[in-house]
């Protein structure tokens, strides 16, 4: 057999074949290779002979099959190990231990043959001891081979003594020094045996009302974005392994809420991903107490149970725990036991909750109820409603992923006790709404599906509970009976362009994330108003109030059909033409804030779309109009401010000097939150159009585009045509016709019938 033997002599690659004869042993093929590539530095057997696929040495099962891949001659790795251990004990000897750290670090344990034989050796306890001695960046080299040893599964020889000196290290805010330190302490609180317990134990001695875990606590305010996300990562790492062992976690785990708000608008990939994981964490005690059934047997269900009846009728004694007074609250029998069964504890959680915070709001809405007939609806029930409502839309029980991320709610991130103000808040809509539709108690369906819609799509843009309930404070019928007020006259063009102050929150205004629509079309008007009798002009029959109701519901409908088609068109991508900055030092500066949201750069052709969702706008970079990218970055639309027209901005015209006169009227910016702008030049006209007004329209913004506008009266002109051609030729009587009387007797067969139109097949 004929192998190919490679070796690494000076920085340079040397080859070799080497014949191994039938029935040669592994020690005499490689003392071949030795010969053969003219390796004299060491004996032949201090060598030996490694597969790259997977990593293994040469082995005599090897040397028995057909065909090997090209070998690699080598050191033994546990003559290698042995020698770097050898220098790191040496004292005696600063700069040899040293430099044997920096070799560790940077080269020897990215080697997992040798790190095997390190770890074997007790290397990770040799480094520990050596980490108590070293500073700066010679600590910042020992703490990043120790990292490295241990993510080969070696967490479990890592000394307890070590821990303090790490929680020690985080106090310096060296990032070298930092990011190592939390990245062994993560390793040992998700993979060490009672990964939590030790980390507990080895904190130091808090102030008088400080937190044991301040050194960790304190590194989410460092400045560098990578310690803030090895910090959160490390706390994630605590919190499950306390949940792992049936141990609360640190009530100030739970409670950084203010502090991560501060980074909340950080788009990193990865603390991105950090905070997803924490608001899963934070989440946890509800899908806790959704799984947890009511049991009438268990003393603590029953007192939080009484202490619901206590906050709603603090004056009225519950006569037994069975009875009818529990209807008063709006459960559906006489034992509330029954109804918790689809949300569990939860459901009676927040309950409680509303009911305790806030008190008068909640038994307003009881009282109301109660004196009610037709148009009551049970509260309890329709608070687990809600309960159940909010678990989907904010993702209680959602299960993390491995890759990736979920969605981030920010609103969470605005109080501990956020996800339960949510429902209050959500409760208070739902009781808004059901008055405003004059609903009844079958209506409960059609009132719950417009709460959901209303509430999901202002979750998905407020970032604060003040926002949300600004937001969802609003009457939705006050902007209905608005929008039928608002008559399609001429100057429509002009109309969309530059909206009516007072049409804010009107269909063509805002986004499909920011209302809910109303969906009638001007088919649903009743057409027998269009005229007062037969015979007279079209002109005369229709009043103002009639005509501005068509033409209002026609303008809508035809403003969704065309901002529709654009949106469409994003979700499609299109191919874009970057233009450079202007200035090298903005240039340089965009690039490091592209880099922060793990983007790349500032390159010619960029390939754009929108997600599915519309929450995300995904570009890559491609080399031409054929390919599409490698690589996709993806921008949160709420982080785009404007969008805007180059033919028209005033402050961008030293950078409109390098684009082209003919590609001007293509060309568009974005403004992003921190300031950036990109400059892109659609291929055509068109699709300029689809972008500028289509992520206008995702925004909440005004259409922008003549040729848009022009779509939408195109539109309206047609639309309005075919709803009312030729109606003066159209006899509509004033009252509609009479219903015929039903026959005296049903009592007939088909043979009574006439035979003539009787099918014969039957």
């Amino acid at each position: 057999m004929r192998l190919r033997v490679l070796y690494e002599r000076g920085g340079e690659e040397a080859e070799a074949e080497v014949e191994a004869s039938s029935g040669a042993g592994v020690d005499e093929v490689v003392a071949a290779a030795c010969s053969a590539l003219n390796v004299t530095t060491r004996p032949s057997s201090e060598h030996a002979l490694a597969l790259s696929d997977p990593p293994c040495l040469l082995s005599p099962a090897h040397l028995a099959g057909i065909k090997l891949p090209p070998l690699r001659l080598r050191v033994k790795p546990a003559i290698e190990a042995q020698e770097s251990l050898e220098n790191l004990k040496n004292k005696d000897a600063p700069a040899v231990q040293k430099k044997a750290v920096f070799d560790l670090s940077k080269k020897g344990l990215k080697d997992i043959l040798f790190a095997e034989a390190f770890i074997e050796l007790k290397g990770i306890a040799v480094l520990a001891e050596v980490a108590q001695e070293l500073s700066g960046n010679a600590l910042a080299y020992c703490l990043t081979a120790i990292h490295r040893a241990i993510s080969y599964g070696g967490v479990a020889s890592l000394p307890e003594r070590l821990l303090p000196r790490l929680l020690d290290a985080l106090s310096g805010g060296k990032p070298n020094i930092v990011n190592p330190a939390l990245m062994i302490l993560t390793s040992v609180a998700e993979n060490a045996p009672n990964g939590f317990a030790k980390l507990s134990a080895a904190m130091p001695t808090p102030a008088e009302g400080g937190s044991a875990f301040q050194p960790i606590l304190a590194c989410l305010s460092f400045s560098a974005l990578d310690s803030q996300c090895n910090a959160l990562q490390l706390l994630n790492a605590l919190i499950s392994a306390a949940l792992a062992a049936d141990t609360p976690p640190p009530d100030e785990f739970l409670s950084l809420h203010s502090l991560l708000q501060k980074h909340i608008d950080i788009k990193q990939p990865e603390f991105r991903r950090q905070l997803f994981r924490y608001q899963l964490r934070t989440l946890h005690r509800f899908e806790a107490l959704r799984e947890q059934p009511y049991d009438k047997e268990k003393s603590e269900h029953e007192a939080q149970l009484m202490e619901l009846w206590r906050a709603v009728f603090p004056d009225q004694e519950l006569n037994s725990r069975v009875s009818e007074q529990w209807k008063q609250m709006g459960f559906q029998g006489t034992d509330p036991a029954t109804d918790f069964r689809g949300m569990g504890l939860l459901g009676l959680h927040q309950l409680t909750f509303f009911a305790r915070r806030y008190p008068d709001v909640f038994r307003t809405i009881v009282k109301e109820q109660r004196s009610r007939d037709d148009t009551m609806y049970p509260v309890a029930v329709v608070g687990i409603s809600i309960t159940n409502l909010l678990y989907q839309s904010l993702g209680v029980g959602e299960k993390e992923r491995d890759e990736g991320c979920g969605t981030v709610h920010e609103i969470l991130f605005d109080s501990v006790d956020a996800f339960d103000e949510i429902y209050c808040i959500v409760f208070q809509l739902l009781n808004r709404v059901w008055d405003e539709m004059g609903a009844g108690y079958m209506d409960f369906p059609k009132v719950l599906n417009e709460v959901k819609d209303r509430s999901t799509a202002a979750l998905g843009r407020v970032t604060t509970l003040a926002a949300l309930r600004r937001e969802l404070s609003k009457s939705d019928a006050k902007e209905k009976e608005k929008e039928k007020e608002r008559p399609l006259a001429k100057g429509l063009t002009a109309g969309l362009l530059h909206p009516d102050p007072r049409s804010r929150g009107s269909s063509r205004d805002l986004s499909p994330l920011q209302i809910q629509r109303d969906t009638r079309t001007a088919s649903d008007v009743d057409m027998s108003k269009l005229v007062t009798s037969a015979g007279q002009e079209r002109n005369e029959t229709l009043t103002d109030d009639v005509l501005g109701e068509i033409n209002g519901r026609i303008l809508r409908d035809s403003t969704d059909i065309v901002l529709s088609t654009c949106v469409h068109a994003l979700k499609q991508g299109a191919l874009f033409t970057r233009v450079a900055r202007d200035k090298k030092k903005k240039r340089e500066e965009g690039e490091k804030r592209e880099r922060e949201r793990g983007g790349g750069g500032t390159d010619h052709l960029l390939h754009m779309r929108l997600s599915e969702d519309l929450r995300t706008i995904e570009y890559g970079a491609v080399a031409s109009e054929l390919v599409m990218p490698s690589e996709w970055t993806s921008l949160d639309v709420r982080e785009v401010r404007e969008v805007w027209s180059a033919t028209r901005s005033a402050s961008m015209a030293k950078l409109l000097k390098r684009v082209e006169e003919d590609t001007l009227p293509r060309t568009l910016g974005l403004t992003l939150a921190d300031a950036t702008q990109m400059v892109l030049t659609a291929p055509t006209k068109r699709e300029y159009c689809d972008w500028m007004d289509g992520l206008r329209h995702v925004l909440g913004l005004p259409m922008d585009v003549m040729e848009t506008a022009a779509d939408v009266e195109t539109l309206c002109e047609f639309s309005r045509a075919v709803r009312l051609i030729n109606l003066e030729a159209v006899t509509i009587p004033a009252t509609p016709p009479a219903v015929p009387a039903p026959p005296e007797s049903f009592d007939f067969v088909v043979g009574d019938l006439d035979p003539d139109r009787i099918d014969a097949s039957a």
